[in-house]
């Protein structure tokens, strides 16, 4: 009997339109475990990634998909902005990471 309910419930959620005239279906992603947070930093900021850099960016996001998805760009965007820097030794890239998870909403 649950799982008719359920397939009901799907059935009517699937089928509502949103404003944009398109079917959405709204289910909330489980966290991210440490490896899928890896592969998706090694893919978003390439091979060479430490690992201390994906267990802190795992570490602050919670493994949440949304704040892990935001942080990329902040961190590529500062780590560019600060490439002398950082290759000079007066700024690391823990507190680039820091800096980009200051404005997370977790």
């Amino acid at each position: 009997m649950f799982a008719q309910h359920d397939a009901l419930v799907f059935r009517a959620r699937v089928g509502r339109r949103d404003r944009f005239g398109t079917s959405a279906l709204h289910y909330l992603l489980p966290e991210l475990t440490k490896v899928e947070t890896e592969v998706i930093l090694r893919h978003a900021l390439g091979e060479e990634a430490p690992d201390e850099m994906v267990e802190q960016i795992h570490q602050v996001t919670g493994g949440n998909f949304r704040s892990v998805d935001m942080m990329i760009p902040r961190i590529l965007k500062l780590e560019r902005r600060n490439r002398q820097k950082l290759a000079d030794g007066a700024v690391k890239m823990n507190e680039i990471i820091k800096v980009a998870a200051a404005r997370l909403m977790v």
